[in-house]
């Protein structure tokens, strides 16, 4: 992580804490959020150091403390994936211990259908608020039927032994750079597995000659798998800044989970967790 960046995530929380539902608001890293606060206190947001976090910062809003009558089991979950909001929006995903899961992702889906509009930066939590509070007692009884080939869009999923991220890997940089002169659309997802993901506009076609690409510079791939994510998931991570991607992007668990529509069996396919 940047230091402009955990700059930008430290102020938004703290602007959080300043609103109407601040006594709501309870950080789910709270260690990390104080290690950010300190690091960025003694270095300016122009430093050109990397912070290395193991995980992103994160907080919930209780809105059964807001709408006692109508939510009273439902917790929003926010996170802030590590090049926010360089590259990307917040994550947002509605969870209860209470209420059946299905209707809590149902109303994930709802929640970014809406913010896939526009909408970026810390303006995303702002606009989650108001429509929760429009909508407090029917987003948990949204309707439930089955998804549908529109509901979503066709990705290439390549995953390798292990990526390891920094310039001092040479082959994972090359792969960065090689997906860069191809110009190729997706993420990556460092660590063990190493997942890539190539997303629309690329294709197949596109996926295959980089696979190809990549066993030539020494990382090999255990094939190119077809898998159909959320379009609603899609469109929240790439397409809601409306800016061209230049890089592949830095991947994260919740992200991914995101572009799975919540569906934690896709997401343990994605990983090739059995």
């Amino acid at each position: 992580m940047n230091y402009s960046n955990a700059t930008r995530q430290v102020e938004e929380l703290q602007a959080q804490q300043q609103k109407w539902w601040a006594h709501a608001l309870h950080i789910n890293t709270p260690t990390l959020y104080t290690r950010l606060q300190q690091a960025i206190s003694s270095h300016s947001a122009s430093s050109k150091k990397v912070l290395k976090v193991k995980k992103p910062l994160s907080f919930s809003i209780n809105c059964n403390i807001l709408h006692p009558n109508t939510l009273a089991t439902l917790v929003l979950e926010f996170t802030f994936p590590s090049n926010y909001p360089e590259e990307t929006v917040c994550v947002v995903k509605a969870t209860s211990t209470a209420t059946p899961q299905q209707s809590c992702e149902q109303c994930t889906l709802a929640i970014n259908a809406y913010l896939a509009q526009s909408f970026v930066g810390c303006e995303c939590i702002d606009v989650v608020m108001e429509w929760i509070s429009e909508h407090n007692t029917t987003c948990l009884s949204l309707g439930t039927g089955d998804t549908t080939q529109e509901d979503t869009v066709e990705c290439y999923v390549l995953r390798y032994n292990h990526l390891l991220q920094g310039a001092e890997h040479k082959k994972e940089k090359n792969m960065v750079d090689c997906a860069k002169k191809d110009r190729l659309k997706g993420g990556i997802l460092w660590g063990t597995p190493g997942i890539v993901v190539i997303v629309p506009p690329s294709n197949e076609e596109d996926a295959k000659e980089y696979a190809s690409s990549c066993r030539t510079l020494g990382k090999r791939p255990d094939g190119v798998e077809a898998v159909h994510f959320s379009k609603v998931g899609w469109e929240r991570i790439w397409n809601s800044t409306g800016t061209e991607q230049k890089k592949l992007l830095d991947l994260t668990i919740p992200l991914l989970r995101t572009l799975a529509g919540d569906d934690e069996t896709l997401l343990k396919n994605v990983l090739g967790v059995v």
